[in-house]
């Protein structure tokens, strides 16, 4: 969080005051991919002279021109495969335990149901936003926040856990403010995602504790099983589009 706001702060000049959020007219997801941002033929056709200058993306808000660095693309585009792989490291380095694939496999039914929340509320991203289905809320915010909250809350048993547990909240605060700084969400889809995300967060571990303290070994397979299962539909219908 700190970094994006020197990066903010370091870009003043270029970002008009009242804007906080801003839009670049991109229109083409694909344009982004693991960073290789290939915004500068797209531009050029559009009658853009200068599109890339200095390692900034030049846009448009209001007539007014804004520069975000190229790297905060390239960043916003790793984050799910650094939550991916950090998810499978945790999973997998302690077979054993049942909360950790119980708590991935609650971050897999997010993602669905904040697929069906966004098309109950319609509510549509910020003018300029290469995506057109709707955004609120923010799926990355609410799914991020998801699992801080439910790994905070299994930290909460560890002494010394703090710097843990602000580290887990500070990334899903710096993902869902990537999503802004993009231009893919208005400050109030990331915001009701991170809210959503905590409570229904909180929610998962309180009803994993319940199962496992009737049934461990029933909760643990379970976990496992719902765990592998949902990982599989999640590659195959989601990552393969990565």
């Amino acid at each position: 969080v700190m970094i994006i706001a020197l990066i903010m702060v370091g870009e003043s000049a270029a970002f008009a005051p009242s804007v906080i959020s801003p839009t670049l007219s991109f229109h083409q997801p694909s344009q982004i991919h693991f960073g290789k941002i290939r915004l500068a033929q797209n531009m050029r056709k559009r009658g853009h002279k200068k599109p890339l200058s200095m390692g900034l993306i030049e846009g448009n808000v209001s007539n007014r021109a804004i520069k975000v660095p190229a790297f905060i693309f390239t960043l916003n585009a790793s984050t799910k495969w650094l939550v991916a792989l950090a998810h499978t490291i945790a999973v997998w380095s302690r077979p054993q335990t049942f909360i950790a694939p119980f708590i991935v496999t609650g971050s897999i039914v997010a993602v669905y149901l904040t697929g069906g929340l966004k098309k109950i509320i319609n509510q549509g991203r910020p003018e300029g936003a290469p995506f057109t289905d709707p955004g609120m809320p923010s799926s990355h915010s609410l799914v991020s926040f998801f699992a801080a909250v439910a790994w905070v809350s299994v930290l909460e048993s560890y002494a010394g856990s703090n710097i843990g547990k602000a580290l887990l909240v500070g990334a899903a605060s710096m993902i869902a403010i990537l999503r802004v700084l993009c231009g893919y969400h208005s400050l109030a889809q990331i915001a009701v995602g991170a809210g959503l995300g905590s409570i229904l967060g909180q929610i998962w571990v309180l009803l994993g504790h319940t199962l496992h303290s009737h049934n461990p070994r029933l909760a643990l397979i379970s976990s496992w099983t719902c765990y592998l299962g949902g990982s599989a539909f999640f590659i195959n219908r989601n990552m393969r589009e990565w």
